[in-house]
This record gives C-alpha cells, structure tokens and sequence, in this order.
C-alpha cells in the first residue's frame, strides 16, 4: 500500500470531483457522500481520525457520533470486501 500525504482541501477537492460532480458540499447528504468517501478510501487506522478532522474543519453539519458510525459502516463494508478476494 502506497502513502499519500495530501492537504485537506486537496482531500475534500477530490472527493467533491469524484463523488458531487465537481461540486461543492451544500446539503446535510452531500456531507453525509462526502464523510462516505473519505472513510472508504482512507488507511483504517487513520479513517477515524481523518473524518473527525474534516468534520472540524469544514463545519460540518454531523455530529462526532455520526461520523464515527459512517466511519465504523465503511470499515466494516472493506474488511468484508478483503475477506471474499
């Protein structure tokens, strides 16, 4: 597995390109797709600690708890994946 170290709003960039259509997040589910997306594609050690920091710093209309039960969601759909390869 390759590291990639980016900045947040690179990180939120991305997302919004691959997953909005190149758009910003207005809406409570665009936050929900964005949060989605950061958890898949994050190393699992740090999915946790990452969506809590781009909840922070983009004000994110979610709360810790449901950041952390999407985060636990997508953890949980990758272990599953990686069991049936």
């Amino acid at each position: 597995m390759t590291t990639h170290l980016i900045s947040p709003d690179e990180l939120l960039q991305m997302v919004c390109e691959t997953e909005l259509n190149g758009r910003e997040p207005i809406s409570y589910m665009d936050w929900v797709i964005v949060i989605n997306s950061i958890a898949y594609n994050t190393d699992i050690i740090l999915a946790e600690s990452v969506c809590q920091l781009m909840r922070v710093l983009y004000q994110m209309p979610l709360t810790e708890d449901q950041v952390f039960d999407i985060v636990a969601q997508q953890i949980g759909r990758r272990i599953v994946e990686r069991m049936e390869e």
